[in-house]
């Protein structure tokens, strides 16, 4: 109907490394060529939208292997080197491919920040808690600062490479959204290897909770609604910011309460909360020079 092709590139680092089959990769002892990328990135070009991320396989370790040499020619000497260095050195071979080439008048790049994950139930102040199991709210309090585990120095990277590339690269900030999402996760309505968790393994979260995927539908969408209004950065987002203004209004009036104080409160309808937490969607409403109350 839409006369459109939408594809899944398996390439955890962006880079070559011994984990890019899409089937078989879960290979403990991983190892990346930082500075080889196309291998990948033959498959990017000459198509309208790329959007890229690499996060999650680099937390492991507080270190990566870097491959001297190459797969191809059976190295199997490497440098361990801190996860820092490596993922900005990945970083900067990535953005030199897009500068060399991809067109910029025919490709819309884009580059996901980090997607943060929900293993300590500490951290959001629920000492019983398994993991994510069984956690069907999201963060409510915003005014409380808390730590869910992501790496901000990776994040920073990465908004910094894309910043630099000569091509434009939209870099889409869902990390602070997310990680208000406890809820948001498969937990143990998973697969493993690709089987669906039998009872017993469902009745064991400590060990089998998925709290790093996503369910679908569900917080992705919303990841996809923001990159649309990026994308067309058009009238429809300012329509879409003056209804979210609307909505805001309404819900402050129902609560009769002030917009700090409704943050902090749990009676707002769930369905009212995976929007009103999004701070992708409270930017564009005050770029669109829009006041909040």
């Amino acid at each position: 109907d839409y006369n459109a092709t939408i594809e899944f590139y398996w390439a955890p680092f962006l880079v070559e490394s011994n984990s890019d089959d899409p089937t078989l990769h879960s290979i403990l002892n991983r190892i990346i060529m930082a500075e080889s990328i196309e291998k990948h990135g033959v498959y990017w070009k000459n198509v309208d939208y790329l959007i890229f991320n690499t996060y999650i396989w680099w937390m492991n370790t507080a270190t990566m292997k870097v491959l001297r040499g190459s797969f191809d020619e059976g190295s199997t000497v490497y440098d361990e080197v801190p996860r820092t260095i490596a993922y900005r050195r990945v970083l900067e071979t990535w953005s030199r491919f897009v500068d060399n080439n991809i067109d910029p008048n025919r490709t819309k790049v884009f580059f996901n920040s980090m997607s943060p994950l929900h293993i300590k139930s500490e951290d959001w102040n629920n000492p019983h808690g398994i993991k994510c199991a069984k956690e069907t709210k999201p963060i409510f309090n915003m005014a409380n600062t808390f730590q869910v585990g992501t790496d901000r120095r990776l994040f920073v990277i990465a908004n910094n490479v894309t910043k630099s590339t000569k091509v434009k690269v939209d870099f889409l900030d869902i990390t602070a959204l997310s990680e208000y999402r406890k809820d948001a996760h498969t937990s143990v309505y998973t697969i493993r290897q690709g089987i669906v968790l039998t009872p017993q393994q469902q009745a064991d979260p400590a060990t089998y909770a998925d709290c790093i995927h996503w369910c679908l539908p569900g917080l992705p969408d919303t990841w996809n609604e923001n990159n649309a209004i990026w994308n067309h950065k058009s009238a429809r987002s300012i329509d879409i910011c003056n209804s979210a203004h609307q909505l805001l209004q309404e819900w402050q009036t129902a609560q009769d309460a002030s917009l700090d104080q409704a943050r902090g409160t749990t009676s707002f309808p769930f369905d009212v909360v995976c929007v009103m937490y999004s701070e992708i969607l409270l930017q564009l409403i005050q770029a669109a020079g829009i006041q909040l109350p």
